[in-house]
């Protein structure tokens, strides 16, 4: 058996670590609205539909970064997200200032059955106010796995 030098065991180590980072792809895409305001409030709520156009073999993380133009999330405020139909939870503005931009995210570790609805890399998507109400500007899903 030949021994291989540290040269080339770094360079196996590398190009091997090169590989498995390019592996996992982070893309976005914007969640098409289908209220032109984006009111969402107690009796009103908004759907929408994203397609990031690719599909995965497993992801890891899935973010939406909320916009909120108008009427922000104010304290108080409570937004549901159903994913395909299903609940997918939900954020809470504790106080006490307003928020103009909200990040939510679904881990893989922690929301499985979610997660799997993003593995064909497009959801329909629901946001209810169980209290207070906002306006959204726009929302963008972005999703990181491991591509198809």
């Amino acid at each position: 058996m030949r021994m291989l030098g540290l040269t080339a065991l770094l360079a196996i180590a590398v190009s091997t670590l090169a590989v498995t980072d390019a592996a996992a792809d982070d893309v976005n895409a914007p969640v098409h609205l289908h209220s032109h305001t984006g009111e969402v409030t107690i009796t009103d709520s908004v759907s929408g539909t994203v397609n990031v156009g690719m599909k995965f073999l497993s992801v890891e993380e899935a973010c939406l970064v909320f916009e909120f133009s108008g009427d922000l999330l104010d304290p108080g405020d409570d937004l549901s997200i159903f994913v395909d139909g299903s609940d997918g939870g939900g954020f809470f503005n504790p106080g006490p200032v307003s928020q103009a931009v909200r990040t939510f995210c679904w881990s893989e570790i922690y929301q499985p059955a979610t997660i799997a609805d993003f593995l064909d890399g497009k959801a329909k998507l629901e946001f209810i106010a169980s209290s207070g109400s906002v306006a959204i500007g726009s929302v963008t899903l972005t999703i990181s796995g491991s591509p198809r």
